[in-house]
């Protein structure tokens, strides 16, 4: 194996750590999402140019949307509790949606990498 070979092999090493921090955190109250993100925004720069790159985009855009999805339920909760709670299933919805979409972004940017295929870092799916 010539040296860019070992970088690379280092590089995938970390992206498939990353992918695990994501896979953990529904099982550890989401903690492990948020080191997965700090480590997947701070190698981002040592990752530019290797087939890599677009993982950690896709991993720091599924951080985000997750994120967003979060804060959204909290509103909806909140807002929907003080209202109506039949409408409480409204913000459960949204919740069952956030996870399956999170799940369904960590799994399959993980096959991904594992089959050594690219990621679209763009996409929301």
């Amino acid at each position: 194996m010539n040296r860019r070979e070992e970088s690379w092999a280092e590089l995938r090493t970390t992206t498939m750590i990353i992918y695990a921090l994501y896979a953990a955190a529904p099982l550890l109250f989401g903690v492990p999402l948020l080191v997965g993100g700090v480590l997947a925004f701070v190698k981002r720069e040592e990752m530019s140019g290797s087939p890599y790159f677009d993982h950690l985009e896709y991993l720091f855009r599924t951080l985000l949307g997750t994120l967003i999805g979060a804060v959204v339920i909290f509103v909806f909760a909140r807002i929907l509790s003080s209202f109506v709670s039949l409408l409480m299933y409204v913000a459960w919805g949204v919740m069952l949606l956030v996870a399956l979409w999170y799940v369904y972004r960590v799994a399959m940017g993980f096959y991904r990498l594992w089959t050594d295929r690219p990621v679209s870092p763009s996409s929301w799916l």
